[in-house]
C-alpha cells in the first residue's frame, strides 16, 4: 500500500510538467459574406487591424467592377492614410492601384489563383466574384498561417 502511496505522488508531481505539452489550436470560425456589405466589412477589419495584409489571386474584379470601385478606392485611400501596407501578388497584365508603402509582384498568370485570398491577423479572406460577391472568411490562426505560408513561398518565387 505505501508503494502505491508514493508513485501517486511522484505522478502528481509530473502532472504539471504535461499540461504545457498539450497543443492549444485555436477555435475556428467561418462565416460566409456576401455582397458589398461584405467587402465593406472585410475592408473595415483590415483597417482597424492596422498590420499589413497580404492578398494573392486576380484582383482584376475589384478595380474593374463599377460596384466594388469605390469601395475599393476609399479603402486604398484609409490605408494610405494610416500608413497600413499591403503586400499582392498578381498576375502579370492584369490592372492594379497601388499605395505608397504597399509592395507589389507580379507573376504568370497561371502561377496565380482565379479567386483572391486577403490574410490579415488570424483572418483568411477567400473571394467568389459571383453575383453578389460571395466570401468565404475563415478565422483561425492555423489556417492564416498556412496561407501567409503559401504566400511567403509565392513571394520568394522569380
Amino acid at each position: 500500500m505505501q508503494d502505491i502511496e508514493l508513485k501517486k505522488k511522484e505522478f502528481e508531481k509530473i502532472i504539471p510538467q504535461l499540461k504545457p505539452v498539450k497543443k492549444e489550436f485555436s477555435e475556428t470560425k467561418v462565416e460566409i459574406l456576401k455582397g458589398v456589405k461584405g467587402l465593406k466589412t472585410i475592408f473595415f477589419e483590415i483597417i482597424n487591424s492596422k498590420k499589413t495584409h497580404y492578398s494573392f489571386g486576380n484582383i482584376a474584379p475589384f478595380i474593374t467592377d463599377e460596384e466594388y470601385v469605390p469601395v475599393v478606392r476609399n479603402f486604398l485611400k484609409y490605408l494610405e492614410e494610416r500608413k497600413i501596407k499591403e503586400k499582392i501578388i498578381y498576375p502579370k497584365g492584369e490592372p492594379i492601384e497601388k499605395i505608397k508603402g504597399g509592395h507589389y509582384k507580379a507573376m504568370q498568370k497561371e502561377l496565380i489563383p482565379p479567386t483572391p485570398t486577403i490574410i490579415y491577423g488570424n483572418v483568411t479572406a477567400q473571394f467568389i466574384f459571383t453575383e453578389p460577391i460571395t466570401i468565404i472568411k475563415t478565422t483561425s490562426k492555423e489556417i492564416a498561417e498556412t496561407h501567409k505560408h503559401y504566400f511567403d513561398n509565392f513571394w520568394k518565387m522569380k
